[in-house]
């Protein structure tokens, strides 16, 4: 044997091999893997950025003054509020965008470029990025932390601290609509300040349940949180009524409990999924024990030993997994991930689980013939096909190769 490959058919209830578990691609010109894509679907999720007619999003525009007025209204959930609104700028008087401009100058995110005027179509540089961003944060330009340094200095080391440039593309100072998108989802989990009279920064805490220490973050602007949200079978099952991955791809989490952020016109729709509270551990099977009626009771993964008597398994996408597992043989060779119990507060021996994931392959295949280009089988393994063309969504290879192309006469394929 040359080598050991793991080719992984996703085609029954795992939605999406996507790195950052999106269930679809809205937009024709962002590929699952562009730097950007993550940051894009996930604002468009939230209602928050739209592309264009043609399904195009445009990553390399440079975003206008008035856009980013329209989007930071909409990024801080005042969208509702633009009704009516008319702005005192000479410039927009009549232009599209003047509702959303008065909103964003009426709140102190944006202020005019003097003289009474706006430049509503003037292009938008990245130094107005991320002060407008950090304004909608609740800093001001008269706070304590911000006015001992000159503009736009203080707002961009502001916003670095707060990560809000991380992977942003930042080389040109012309604002581009992915590098925006991307400043913007970085600041969905910052948590929202307000200046006292005295200058300084409070940060802003809510309460749920005994919790009183809950940080309020951007995101629940535009969203509704539920910080506890275990992830169910049911919950990755589209045929469920109780099905919430439309826009998220919820299988990676499953058994966690998670915050999840739900539409706020849609109380079954997940768009974004935060923090992660339950701890897991990925390791090869190594040991089992079952009782005398054949329940599994223990199990060793890797260098612990985990209490699974009662813990759901899911086995090879199939949630009646625990009927599958007769023997050690049944785990034999198989990838485990063990899902904590949310009252257990580090992985050790012992440890009760909540979830069992089992990745076990089905079988064992020595590659005869080459793979040829968009082939839609290899041997006797029949691919994922959409529209007569290899599925990719629904198709991971993982192991010495990451693409059917790797795939080599004499490897083995699992």
């Amino acid at each position: 044997m040359k080598k050991v490959l793991s080719l992984v058919l996703v085609i029954a209830m795992v939605l999406s091999s996507m790195s950052f578990a999106f269930a679809s691609t809205p937009f024709s010109d962002v590929p699952e893997d562009n730097e950007y894509a993550e940051a894009v679907y996930t604002l468009n999720a939230l209602g928050v950025i739209k592309g264009y007619p043609d399904g195009t999003y445009g990553l390399e525009k440079t975003l206008t003054r008035a856009e980013m007025a329209v989007l930071m209204v909409q990024l801080l959930g005042y969208g509702d509020l633009v009704a009516g609104q008319k702005s005192n700028f000479s410039d927009t008087q009549g232009h599209w965008a003047d509702k959303w401009i008065a909103l964003a100058a009426g709140r102190g995110i944006m202020i005019g470029t003097g003289n009474g005027k706006f430049d509503p179509d003037g292009e938008l540089t990245y130094d107005q990025v991320l002060t407008t961003i950090v304004r909608g944060l609740g800093y001001t330009d008269n706070c304590n932390e911000l006015k001992t340094m000159p503009w736009p200095t203080n707002f961009k080391v502001k916003a670095a601290e707060l990560n809000i440039t991380k992977n942003v593309d930042m080389t040109s100072n012309k604002a581009d609509r992915g590098g925006v998108a991307q400043a913007m989802f970085n600041s969905l989990e910052q948590q929202l300040v307000k200046v006292n009279s005295d200058g300084d920064i409070v940060k802003e805490f809510t309460t749920e349940g005994k919790r009183t220490d809950i940080p309020v973050n951007l995101i629940t602007r535009i969203a509704k949180p539920d910080y506890d949200f275990v992830v169910g079978f049911e919950n990755i099952n589209p045929d469920s009524k109780d099905y919430a991955g439309n826009k998220v791809d919820l299988t990676k989490y499953l058994f966690q409990s998670v915050e999840a952020y739900f539409n706020k016109n849609n109380d079954d729709e997940i768009v974004y999924v935060g923090k992660v509270n339950s701890l897991t551990y990925s390791d090869e099977f190594e040991s089992a024990t079952l009782d005398k009626n054949g329940k599994l009771e223990e199990l060793e993964v890797g260098d612990y030993t985990f209490d699974v008597d009662g813990a759901l398994v899911f086995y090879n996408n199939d949630e009646l997994g625990l009927s599958k597992i007769e023997s050690e043989d049944d785990l034999d060779g198989a990838k485990i991930t063990v899902v904590l119990n949310n009252d257990e507060k580090r992985v050790k021996d012992g440890a009760a689980a909540y979830g069992i994931i089992v990745e076990k392959a089905s079988a064992y295949v020595q590659v005869e013939e080459e793979y040829k280009a968009d082939a839609t089988e290899i041997d006797d393994i029949y691919l994922p096909v959409d529209s007569k063309k290899v599925d990719a969504a629904n198709l991971i290879v993982k192991g010495d190769a990451d693409k059917l192309e790797d795939i080599e006469v004499n490897d083995i394929l699992s």
